[in-house]
């Protein structure tokens, strides 16, 4: 258990440290969400539209993570 948290500590201040991909891990994806959940152009139906763009927003989320 020590090491998972030596190994927790050393990625989150190498996070902290690059800005860019801390951008791409958190930024973007609520920038994402907020902006499509307000707006109301998705063909979402009648249901809710957070519920229709978080498997899409993470999807995104990972795939610009993994091209860093």
């Amino acid at each position: 258990m020590k090491l998972v948290l030596v190994q927790l500590k050393t990625e989150l201040r190498m996070l902290l440290r690059n800005g860019e991909q801390l951008l791409l891990i958190l930024g973007i994806p609520v920038f994402l969400l907020v902006f499509f959940g307000t707006i109301d152009v998705l063909p979402t139906g009648s249901g809710d539209p957070l519920s229709f763009l978080v498997p899409g927003i993470l999807a995104v989320s990972v795939m610009s993570t993994s091209m860093v």
